[in-house]
């Protein structure tokens, strides 16, 4: 199962994430971005399992 998401990305963000794509460290943008926030989540596993 997968979810749609709309995101405002700053340009240089954009610009930097289009760039990795070009050179190949991801094969699409939908890649990158899917890849960018499972490496974030993954760091902050900690604070996501904190009691509120």
């Amino acid at each position: 199962m997968s979810s749609a998401i709309h995101a405002e990305i700053p340009d240089q963000l954009w610009q930097q994430a289009q760039t990795l794509v070009k050179q190949g460290w991801a094969s699409n943008m939908e890649e990158a971005v899917n890849e960018s926030l499972r490496r974030y989540l993954e760091s902050h596993q900690d604070a996501l399992t904190e009691p509120i």
